[in-house]
C-alpha cells in the first residue's frame, strides 16, 4: 500500500495530525462501535489501543499531540445526545463525514468504517475530516480479492454515524440524501453498479 504522509494529506508541519485505526478491537478499545475508549489516556507513544498516530513523527509525539483526537473520541463515546449534537460539528467537518459515508456506501467498502479510518486535522484550527485510504475491500471485492455483492443497506457503520443519523445533527440525513442523489447523477455515467438503483436505509 502507498504510504500516507503529511504532504499528501496537506497537513501543517507544526500543528497537523493523522490518526489511523489499525485494528477493530485491541485492549478494550472497540472502534467498530465507538462504545469504549480505553481505560488509559494517550501518552507520548505513537500507538494507543487500536489507534496509530501517523503524524507527527513518532519522535515528536507527546500526550498533547493526541489531545484533539482524544476529545473527539470522548465526545462520540461519552457525551449525552444534546451535547453531542451541539459540539460534534465544532470538532468534525460534517460535510466531509457525509461525503465519506456516501462514498463508502456506493463502493461497498467492507473495511473503511471499522479499521482503516484515517482522521486528519490539517492544523490546530481545523476540524477533523475522514480521508479515504487503502480502499481495497470495495467495488465488489473483499480484502483478499474474493467477490461479493454490493448491498447498500448492509453498509458497515459505527457509533459516530449512528448518532449523527439518529439525532439528525444539522439535518445530516438530508445532507446524505443530497449527496447520494448528486452522486447518482454524476457517477452512474462511469460506474455501472446496480448500487445506484438501490435506496440506502438513511433515505427513508
Amino acid at each position: 500500500n502507498e504510504k500516507l504522509d503529511r504532504k499528501q494529506a496537506d497537513i501543517d508541519q507544526d500543528t497537523g495530525s493523522i490518526v489511523r485505526t489499525v485494528a477493530m478491537n485491541i485492549s478494550g478499545s472497540n472502534l467498530k462501535s465507538f462504545t469504549t475508549k480505553g481505560k488509559k489516556a494517550p501518552t507520548s507513544k505513537s500507538t494507543w489501543y487500536n489507534f496509530e498516530m501517523k503524524y507527527p513523527k513518532e519522535e515528536n509525539i507527546s500526550a498533547l499531540s493526541w489531545d484533539p483526537f482524544y476529545q473527539l473520541l470522548r465526545l462520540i463515546h461519552e457525551a449525552d445526545d444534546s451535547t453531542f449534537a451541539e459540539q460534534i460539528g465544532l470538532l468534525a467537518d460534517l460535510d466531509n463525514l457525509a461525503t465519506y459515508y456516501v462514498f463508502m456506501t456506493a463502493v461497498g467498502s467492507t473495511d473503511n468504517m471499522l479499521k482503516n479510518l484515517i482522521f486528519v486535522q490539517h492544523d490546530s484550527e481545523s476540524k477533523f475530516i475522514l480521508l479515504p485510504w487503502d480502499v481495497d475491500g470495495a467495488y465488489g471485492r473483499m480484502n483478499d480479492g474474493t467477490k461479493r455483492d454490493i448491498r447498500v443497506n448492509q453498509v458497515v457503520t459505527n457509533q459516530l454515524y449512528q448518532r449523527l443519523i439518529r439525532l439528525d445533527v444539522d439535518n445530516f440525513k438530508d445532507l446524505l440524501c443530497q449527496k447520494w442523489q448528486n452522486y447518482k447523477l454524476v457517477r452512474r455515467k462511469y460506474l455501472h453498479f446496480s448500487v445506484w438503483q438501490m435506496t440506502p436505509m438513511w433515505i427513508n
